[in-house]
């Protein structure tokens, strides 16, 4: 505009303060008198009846406002092309010449952001420099009147990247400072109302992805913004409701947020697919009661929609609504969507497992048989390997519970399980022999290898009694006689009879029922289950067991008890 480089005057600046006043200086205070010259480079005439060379030195230098303008345009164009290492160079070539405000660090993080990093890589060193700058301006005062939003654009764009792969540790490491040292920073000025709700919504949802920050830092975002969720926008209250259900805290928020979707006509249109998929899984992740209107609002959106939905948005919902036990009108028009168009392809393990899992337990559709064939013979089967111990678990489950049989499937997910074992919890160990019994597909390797791992863990303890039961019964059922794993039962039933509930102790006698087949020595611990079992029908109401007692061949209850 004037001709003027930053550079130059700050050579000027240091040259002219250092000695007597000769032309260049005299060029120099001419044209800094220009009071549009000063006012824009944020210069006083005076200060305090100092010479302006003294008050030039003692006052921070910050662009004009036209050159901070172009400097953003040119890091969001940056951010556009998508190359990381250019938005560096210039916002580092930026911090050389002036001093850089809590906004320019923003726009070169949203910049930074928008190109995943992508483009020249960027250095750990590089990396530390970053987040020195956002340290810097943590807590500082330059831009008070906005601290909200800088913080929470600081805690987003620190997320983001440390969301990116292959980051090394000590940036990491660093990351996670840098976020407590927000939190800290940010606290007060929530409790005091300072932020606006829509930062409050990106702050929570920040650190709730990056799995950092107290309950009472969230307690405190909740209680900011229970007041003014009407002037949040539809994803802003989406992230709101997925950061609370993702740490787990149960407060009047949810409720008021659920209420505020149901209530306002067309907020929920207005909702992308993912923040519909979002709604159902929080909602369902806190067990929210008394939310049917709103479940079934969100049902018919879904269900309108549906060719918006990804593959992982489709499974969410579905997964929210059978978690919810509410019926899901959109399950035919899901399923079909995804078996067209090859969009099965696009399922992961976990998102699979989670999928048939959910179908399974709508129990509402007739052609569940034909989609579980359909996803076993085209994605299951040929990624069995790649299963994690909780997919297999739930995979296995849903088919038993469907009634669909697929030996190829069972029997490569039996492998896996064997090779894995280690791996899994007590209640997967539990699933995966239950449905392998119940479906007659379950192999000798897999028969042997449960009950020796819940025997090597030697901590049967900290099993839940039904899934201690339910492992014995299926390998009794399916032909095995595990007589350590059922004198460790006797054990544990011996020392905590009270955790067993009516099913357990039916179960246990079922098990108890044949004799035939069971090595020398399970007579005697036969006779002990049947006892504990029998006195606890005598001191707690056991309708199931009770009647199992009084079948067995031979003898009556109060027998069995003597």
């Amino acid at each position: 505009r004037h001709g003027l480089d930053l550079r130059l005057l700050s050579a000027a600046m240091a040259s002219t303060s250092a000695g007597p006043s000769r032309s260049p200086a005299r060029s120099m205070s001419a044209l800094l008198s220009h009071r549009r010259c000063l006012r824009d480079l944020g210069l006083p005439r005076a200060v305090g009846g100092q010479p302006w060379r003294e008050a030039l030195v003692q006052t921070p230098l910050r662009p004009p406002s036209y050159l901070e303008e172009a400097f953003h345009r040119e890091m969001e164009s940056l951010g556009k092309a998508g190359d990381a290492g250019r938005i560096m160079a210039v916002y580092r070539k930026g911090c050389g010449h002036f001093q850089a405000s809590a906004a320019d660090l923003d726009k070169c993080l949203n910049a930074l952001v928008e190109t995943e990093f992508r483009g020249s890589e960027l250095t750990s060193k590089e990396l530390h420099w970053l987040l020195d700058q956002v340290e810097r301006h943590v807590g500082s005062t330059d831009d008070a009147h906005d601290i909200g939003r800088h913080l929470a654009c600081f805690a987003w764009g620190v997320v983001r990247l440390s969301m990116l792969r292959g980051l090394p540790e000590d940036v990491l490491a660093k990351s996670v400072v840098l976020l407590t040292s927000i939190e800290a920073t940010a606290s007060p000025y929530i409790r005091q109302g300072v932020f606006e709700p829509r930062y409050l919504s990106l702050t929570a949802w920040s650190f709730a992805k990056a799995n950092v920050g107290s309950k009472r830092f969230f307690q405190d975002i909740a209680d900011a913004a229970l007041p003014r969720i009407s002037v949040l926008e539809p994803q802003q209250l989406s992230n709101l409701l997925w950061s609370l259900a993702t740490v787990r805290l149960r407060h009047p928020l949810v409720g008021e947020i659920a209420g505020h979707l149901e209530s306002s006509e067309g907020l929920l249109a207005r909702l992308t697919e993912q923040d519909l998929a979002s709604v159902a899984w929080s909602l369902a992740t806190l067990a929210a009661a008394g939310q049917e209107a709103l479940l079934a609002r969100l049902a018919a959106e879904v269900e309108a929609r549906i060719e918006e939905f990804s593959m992982q948005g489709l499974v969410n919902v579905t997964w929210a609504f059978a978690v919810l036990r509410q019926r899901a009108p959109f399950l035919q028009a899901a399923m079909q969507h995804i078996q067209s168009g090859r969009r099965w392809q696009e399922l992961e393990p976990r998102a699979l497992s989670n999928l048939v899992w959910a179908v399974a337990t709508l129990k509402q559709h007739s052609q569940t048989e034909l989609f579980f064939l359909s996803l076993a013979e085209r994605c299951i089967l040929p990624r069995a390997s790649a299963f994690r111990p909780q997919d297999v678990s739930n995979t296995l489950w849903a088919f038993a519970t469907a009634r669909v049989a697929h030996a190829p499937m069972f029997s490569a997910l039996s492998a896996t399980t064997v090779q894995g074992v280690r791996g899994f919890e007590p209640q997967g160990m539990a699933n995966v022999a239950w449905a392998c019994a119940k479906m007659r597909a379950g192999s000798p390797a897999l028969f042997e290898a449960l009950p020796a791992e819940a025997l090597r863990r030697r901590q049967l303890r900290a099993w839940h009694p039904q899934a201690l039961v339910t492992l014995g019964w299926a390998c009794v059922d399916a032909g095995y006689r595990p007589l350590e794993l059922m004198c460790a039962t006797a054990e544990e039933l011996r020392s905590r009879s009270k955790d067993f509930n009516d099913m357990d102790l039916a179960s246990l006698v079922t098990i108890c029922r044949p004799r035939e087949g069971w090595p020398s020595g399970f007579e005697e611990t036969r006779t002990e289950i049947l006892a504990i079992v029998a006195g606890e029908t005598q001191r707690r109401t056991l309708p199931r067991t009770g009647r199992l007692l009084q079948g067995l061949p031979g003898q009556s209850a109060t027998r069995v008890e003597k």
